[in-house]
């Protein structure tokens, strides 16, 4: 089977030299149901927020990104903007606390980093020409992080898939075995109830004991986890957005599941159940991390 998993975490990082400074780009990508952006940055770059977004959605697709575009700490070290910059930027933030004191205190509260040399001293940028190398950098490093991880989430759910395949093979072969000690079971209880009311004539109690057994096989539902687990491995194959898919699958295949645990008069097939649930489980928790 050809592996194209790949996963939500990942890093990228990378170093640009603009002018006399150094600017400092990185991106952060965890799972998320969908694409969610944060853009944490020192420098006035807020009008193309949307823009950087729209370029990363269409590189990362999904996950909760972070991208931090900062200048490096030692640009500071010998920046003074003098005593009158100071005294300007006092009264302007007096100001705003006298006249809008809600704003203030939401600046306070949601900027408990900010410094007023750094903001003087930020570029603003009429276009993003100058991070773009930056950027496609961190985000080259990023996917290639995202495949290694995928890898290991690939294999990892191979594996968790081999255990269906392991319990479908030992249903198919004592299916028919399950099936006669389950109608032999119903026969001995019918009987011993049979015979404590004096009842004789016992066949249309064995007529309605056949049919119950019907009731009972398992056949469709094994029938159908095979059908849901051969999508899956084929869903595995394929690029794009396949975690949804298969979390989809993965709730047809518990219902499966506990339709089986609800017919199940054999102890080793109540294992098979439980450990099956367990599996399904686990695979839930690896697939939350898959595009």
């Amino acid at each position: 089977m050809k592996r194209m998993v790949v996963s939500m975490t990942g890093f990228g990082e990378t170093v640009i030299e603009y002018g006399n400074h150094q600017i400092e780009v990185q991106i952060k990508t965890i799972n998320h149901r969908y694409f969610d952006f944060n853009l944490r940055t020192d420098m006035n770059l807020w009008r193309h927020e949307e823009q950087l977004k729209r370029h990363l959605k269409e590189k990362l697709v999904r996950g909760r990104v972070e991208l931090s575009i900062r200048f490096k700490e030692s640009e500071y070290d010998h920046f003074s903007p003098g005593e009158a910059w100071y005294q300007m930027m006092d009264q302007q933030i007096q100001q705003i606390k006298q006249t809008y004191p809600d704003t203030y205190t939401y600046m306070i509260d949601h900027f408990p980093d900010y410094n007023p040399a750094q903001a003087e001293q930020g570029i603003t940028l009429e276009d993003l020409s100058p991070l773009v190398p930056g950027i496609e950098r961190a985000i080259a490093d990023v996917l290639v992080m995202r495949e290694k991880e995928g890898f290991v989430l690939f294999e990892e759910l191979s594996v968790q898939l081999n255990e269906f395949d392991h319990v479908l093979a030992w249903l198919k072969t004592h299916q028919d075995r399950l099936r006669e000690q389950h109608y032999l079971r119903m026969v001995e209880r019918a009987e011993r109830l049979l015979q404590k009311q004096n009842i004789y004539d016992k066949q249309p109690v064995y007529q309605e004991l056949a049919s119950l057994s019907e009731k009972g096989d398992v056949t469709e539902e094994w029938v159908r986890i095979e059908s849901h687990v051969k999508h899956i491995r084929e869903l595995l194959g394929q690029s794009g957005m396949i975690g949804r898919k298969i979390d989809f699958y993965l709730q047809e295949m518990m219902r499966e599941v506990n339709t089986i645990g609800a017919k199940a008069n054999d102890e080793r097939l109540a294992n098979h159940v439980v450990n099956l649930k367990s599996t399904i489980e686990k695979i839930k928790e690896q697939v939350q991390n898959i595009q």
